[in-house]
């Protein structure tokens, strides 16, 4: 989405509403960005603070009408009153110098503060004190019936305007539902959005308990339609990761084994499932046909309604302190090179050779 694009949506909910853009040129907004708990004017106010300028609203109309940055203003000529003041901005312009790219010197912080009979609206230029100033504030009162113009001018530089970020969102957490998943991010409808299409939604960074660089670590993401947590570590919207699948449906049954908080489960959506209890380990690929079961009592127990293999490039050795049982009940065959024994009721010893004791 580009700014203009996003003024017009705003803009759209009132009546008669107009806003001119003078500064975003069809710049797209590239990062996310959210409006929450803000009214639209705070809102606009800090996209435009993006471009270091402010919005400026047109005071002779009845309906809201404002433009997206410093309108052109016109040239008012020359003011000669005396009553004004100077002040500086030091700290603005140690703000500026150490953050922006732009060029900024001190001299652009240097503000008049002057009281005229003159009527400016804010952006016009003026030369005063043998300079040429722009309007960046303007304050109108009524002094003994009559009206007093109060302005603030400055050098065209001066009217930039701070980055301004959303404070109220520092340690936030909202609540969405996953709609799409790729990679290590996924895609959320938030509750607080009466609608979220898949295609515009943005790709968050989804944070598990342990992740690494390399090879390591842990890879586990959400399901579709899972409930997460949006979390905001800083004021920069753009740096919220998705945390915490979350389950809605508390209620104890048997399908959601929330029964017994001494089991443990990592189980996926396809019946893949590592169970973890006091006494045992079960790992399951489909629920009563293929698990291995480690007892801490009974032993270890390989189940499977499908073929078992065992193979290795190199040596198998089994070996048992009691007894080793091998039980069958169609047949079982023993095969090395030419020789074979086989038992299916009928024990037949094959080989070149046969050794009997």
């Amino acid at each position: 989405m580009k700014y203009a694009e996003l003024l017009k949506e705003v803009t759209s909910a009132y009546s008669g509403a107009d806003v001119v853009d003078m500064i975003s040129k069809g710049s797209p907004i590239k990062k996310f960005t959210m409006q929450y708990e803000e009214t639209d004017w705070q809102f606009l106010k800090r996209m435009a603070s993006r471009f270091h300028t402010g919005l400026i609203p047109a005071a002779v109309f009845d309906k809201p009408k404002f433009s997206f940055g410093v309108p052109e203003g016109e040239y008012k000529g020359k003011i000669d009153d005396f009553h004004y003041r100077v002040r500086k901005k030091i700290a603005d312009f140690r703000s500026f110098s150490e953050n922006d790219p732009k060029k900024i010197e001190e001299r652009d912080f240097v503000y008049y503060e002057v009281e005229t009979d003159t009527v400016l609206d804010i952006g016009n230029e003026v030369d005063f004190k043998g300079k040429r100033l722009f309007v960046c504030e303007a304050h109108t009162q009524m002094e003994n019936s009559l009206l007093k113009h109060q302005y603030v001018l400055c050098p065209k530089e001066g009217m930039s305007q701070k980055t301004m970020y959303h404070e109220g969102i520092v340690g936030l957490t909202l609540e969405g539902k996953v709609i799409d998943v790729a990679a290590d991010t996924v895609k959320v409808h938030l509750e607080i959005d009466k609608k979220q299409g898949v295609e515009k939604a943005h790709w968050f960074p989804y944070s598990s308990m342990y992740t690494a660089e390399g090879h390591s670590g842990w890879y586990c993401m959400p399901e579709l339609h899972d409930s997460v947590h949006l979390y905001f570590p800083s004021h920069k919207e753009e740096e919220c990761v998705a945390i915490n699948s979350i389950r809605k449906d508390a209620t104890v049954t048997g399908e959601n084994k929330l029964g017994n908080p001494s089991h443990k489960y990592f189980r996926t959506a396809d019946g893949k499932e590592i169970r973890l209890s006091p006494d045992e380990i079960v790992i399951t690929a489909k629920d009563g046909e293929t698990f291995i079961r480690l007892h801490e009592k009974e032993g270890i127990e390989v189940y499977s309604k499908k073929n078992i293999q065992i193979i290795s490039d190199d040596t198998i050795t089994m070996s048992a302190q009691k007894k080793m049982i091998l039980s069958a009940k169609g047949e079982i065959s023993i095969t090395c090179k030419e020789s074979k024994i086989k038992m299916d009721g009928t024990t037949t010893i094959t080989g070149k050779k046969l050794k009997t004791n």
